[in-house]
């Protein structure tokens, strides 16, 4: 296994322009947009949509007014979803309008919509942590930081206009280490802890791809390693930075989010989606390293 050096490894080069996206911001860019499109189809125009955790929040909790509570509701879905819509076409907008006004005020317009998401997830998270009710709720902003993260490193990226080409900042870098590992440990103590939730999941997930039973304890102990194994990784995230390492958040992400439907059925295909940053986040953040450390290694040509 190689370290991996998450340093800017561009702090000697000059300052560029920001220009075209590299890999890994694309991989943040359509992650968020395939988040907010997820909680449009989850909340608002798929036959089976259901109540989100703000509506509850409002109309239960907050005894507001029907109608008011689910107009704002269903609005801010739709500028998230507007939002997700943006970040994709950010770039393509931007190379085609040139420098100048126009291309300002987009950017202005994209960034307020980002800003908006940012603070939509965190009500999200809030709603759902004063509503209770579930196991661990308590750990409920934990586990969405990195829902959280993927509007937010966008954000940071309108700010770092003078950074190198295709690279991600060092705020942007930090930001979704920081997510990921607090992300990872949450997640990992309600598995450890055995929640209720994906002890269920574990059970229906076995029973829909193996057509078999699992018995109640097994699934326990499945959930205890799962849970292990996330602690043991998230920690390692922190002092290492190692390919297994790596590839063990993505797989696991993007396996835990896809258990959601196949625990679930079919019709819970939005719940996948909506964890999409679960396996994302690591990603991009791998795509980083495996930029900086090519970059590290390309041999000098310029005159001794």
């Amino acid at each position: 296994m190689h370290g991996v050096n998450f340093s800017n490894s561009n702090t000697s080069s000059p300052p560029e322009k920001r220009g075209w996206p590299g890999l890994a911001e694309w991989v943040l860019r359509i992650c968020f947009a395939v988040r907010c499109l997820a909680l449009g189809d989850a909340f608002l125009w798929n036959p089976w949509e259901r109540d989100s955790e703000i509506f509850a929040l409002l109309l239960f909790d907050w005894q507001w007014p029907e109608t008011t509570a689910l107009r704002l509701d269903n609005g801010g879905i739709l500028i998230v979803v507007l939002a997700g819509l943006v970040a994709v076409a950010g770039p393509f907008v931007r190379r085609a309008l040139g420098d100048g006004k126009w291309t300002r005020a987009w950017e202005k317009c994209e960034l307020a919509l980002l800003l908006f998401s940012f603070f939509w997830e965190l009500a999200i998270a809030l709603a759902m942590t004063f509503r209770g009710g579930k196991f661990y709720s308590q750990l409920t902003i934990p586990s969405h930081t990195l829902r959280m993260a993927m509007p937010l490193t966008l954000v940071l990226g309108h700010f770092d206009v003078r950074k190198s080409a295709g690279a991600l900042s060092r705020s942007i870098v930090n930001v979704l280490r920081v997510c990921i590992v607090v992300t990872f440990l949450a997640h990992g103590w309600k598995a450890w802890q055995l929640s209720p939730e994906y002890t269920t999941l574990v059970l229906g997930g076995w029973q829909n791809t193996f057509g078999t039973n699992l018995s109640q304890s097994t699934a326990e102990s499945m959930l205890r390693w799962i849970g292990a194994l996330d602690l043991v990784f998230a920690a390692g995230l922190v002092v290492g930075r190692w390919r297994l390492l790596f590839l063990y958040l993505v797989l696991w992400g993007a396996a835990s989010a896809l258990g959601r439907t196949i625990g679930g059925g079919w019709l819970h295909y939005p719940e996948t989606f909506l964890r999409v940053a679960h396996a994302g986040g690591p990603l991009a953040l791998f795509l980083e390293w495996r930029r900086q450390s090519s970059q590290l290694q390309q041999p000098s040509t310029g005159p001794e």
